[in-house]
């Protein structure tokens, strides 16, 4: 029997403040318009309010539930901030739509009455706003519950938990569940695969999904089976195994399991059909994990051929109109940001000036889309012999990844540390944006002689064009010392990239630097 959790009650009372959100929307929509006429461009009488609260009464019900279509409402679909934000924005503006075909055929008492396209602007915008408040309180809630032990749904994997994906359901609070440990296929780790014949060298190892999953990220370098791993894997690591996939059934029962997660991909087809009878005969929901997983598959990517689902990975969907339309975009705000922001640059270039001798830029060789080099600019924030200086402060051969981020280097100036904690040294890319050689959103580029040491999973994210920004540095901001975390977040940000996130990706960087929260 399903255990009903003190935190689904959150659900139902969700429905009542979106309901409830929508209507106080819909109040001080019609005030903005006909009370304090903002943004009006005549004065016209006031509109009878009842009118109105007939359409707010039925957004009350269509806003909902095309929020519950969209499973906004589902406590087991994580979303980002701006996947929710933007499915909150397309049921009210779907609502809104519905709700003005309807009033076209609707008669008024009032002959001359009709409904303000401005009220209703201002209404999708407010309701948008005060929605998104009501999700983030109750998501803030629960994730308040979860990180106390409360309301978490007891988990069993199958398969050894080796993978990034059980480290994050272990490690992060927001899933929700309590992996209570893990079982094998009989005999998967009883019997040790055979050592290879003294006369025959061993087969070359070959990269773990994602990056990660084996321990070895970077295996191109010697030294990355011994890099330091996050805390959530000695977590991981200490899962009890439970027993075999025969015991499953027992297993299930004894420890009270709600969720099953199938991991191991080596599984027989009979196994896995056995394994998803004795859950269903438990209670228990079946995720089954893809072997693609670390490529970010979206429900998009699912199509059906005679009725068999198939995954679809074609990650040049963005191309044509969207790489046109993000150019655009990306020559005209370059272009404004160097007028506007001309000053800046000069009085930052005489600063630099009069702290060290050396050149105001500086440019190095960095890896661009498709790995094509490029030289970068920057402002200078090191001294002028910073590169020579180099092999003194950091040996590149013996780093466990390939990449490294000094917290304290001595080769940075004062007006560097400055320009480093405020992020103003980027803004000569400006340049590289309107050559084409980078965006203003994407992944950060790297040096040639790191990514010549990549593997083919870091190798993913350059397939788009670097960008001064990107979705890593909002959301960590440098704190990612590990390189598999990096690619996870460019690699997403390339296969959901769009203008709206990368409006989103701008205005978190903006306000980032203002709160100096910049790169070290």
């Amino acid at each position: 029997m399903r255990r009903w959790r003190a935190s689904e009650w959150l659900v139902p009372l969700l429905v009542v403040l979106d309901a409830v959100a929508v209507l106080a929307a819909m109040a001080l929509a019609w005030a903005l318009r006909f009370r304090w006429e903002l943004g009006a461009l005549e004065s016209v009488p006031v509109a009878p309010f009842a009118e109105y609260l007939k359409a707010a009464a039925l957004l009350c019900v269509l806003v909902p539930l095309l929020l519950r279509w969209r499973g906004v409402y589902r406590t087991q679909k994580l979303f980002s901030g701006v996947e929710e934000t933007w499915s909150i924005f397309a049921a009210v503006l779907l609502a809104t739509g519905l709700v003005l075909v309807l009033a076209f055929f609707h008669k008024p008492p009032h002959e001359a009455f009709r409904y303000s396209r401005l009220t209703f602007g201002y209404f999708v915008a407010l309701a948008t706003v005060l929605l998104g408040l009501n999700h983030a309180v109750v998501h803030a809630i629960r994730l308040g519950r979860y990180r106390r032990g409360l309301d978490l749904r007891r988990a069993l994997v199958v398969g050894e938990p080796t993978s990034y994906l059980v480290e994050r359901l272990v490690s992060e609070p927001a899933f929700g569940l309590e992996v209570t440990g893990w079982v094998a296929p009989r005999g998967r780790t009883e019997q040790p695969p055979p050592a290879p014949a003294p006369s025959q060298p061993a087969p070359p190892a070959e990269p773990a999904a994602g990056g990660t999953d084996s321990g070895a990220v970077g295996v191109l370098v010697s030294s990355a089976r011994t890099r330091t791993r996050p805390a959530g894997v000695e977590t991981v690591r200490a899962l009890p195994r439970l027993g075999t996939l025969a015991e499953l059934d027992r297993l299930l029962a004894a420890h009270r399991i709600e969720e099953l997660l199938i991991i191991d991909h080596g599984l027989r087809h009979r196994e896995l059909l056995r394994a998803i009878d004795a859950a269903e005969r438990h209670g228990a929901v079946v995720h089954l994990v893809p072997p693609t997983y670390d490529l970010l598959v979206r429900p998009g990517d699912l199509v059906q051929v005679q009725g068999v689902p198939i995954i679809r990975i074609d990650e040049r969907r963005y191309r044509r109109w969207g790489f046109l339309c993000k150019r655009a975009f990306d020559l005209v705000v370059a272009s404004a940001a160097l007028v506007v922001l001309s000053p800046l640059m000069a009085l930052i270039a005489l600063l630099i000036k009069r702290d060290s001798p050396g050149p105001v830029l500086f440019a190095q060789l960095r890896a661009g889309e498709g790995g094509r080099p490029f030289r970068m600019l920057k402002f200078r924030t090191m001294v002028a012999d910073a590169e020579q200086r180099l092999e003194a402060v950091v040996d590149l051969e013996r780093l466990a990844e390939p990449v490294f981020k000094l917290a304290d280097d001595p080769r940075v100036t004062r007006v560097g540390r400055w320009l480093r904690r405020t992020s103003l040294d980027e803004l000569p890319q400006l340049w590289n944006v309107l050559k084409g050689e980078m965006s203003l959103v994407g992944p950060r580029p790297e040096e040639l002689r790191l990514v010549e040491r990549y593997d083919e999973w870091q190798r993913r994210r350059l397939k788009v064009r670097p960008g001064m920004t990107g979705l890593q540095q909002v959301t960590a901001r440098g704190a990612l010392a590990s390189l598999g975390e990096r690619v996870r977040l460019d690699v997403y940000y390339i296969r959901n990239q769009s203008l709206l996130l990368d409006l989103w990706i701008l205005v978190r960087t903006v306000w980032a630097v203002v709160r100096g929260r910049g790169a070290s």
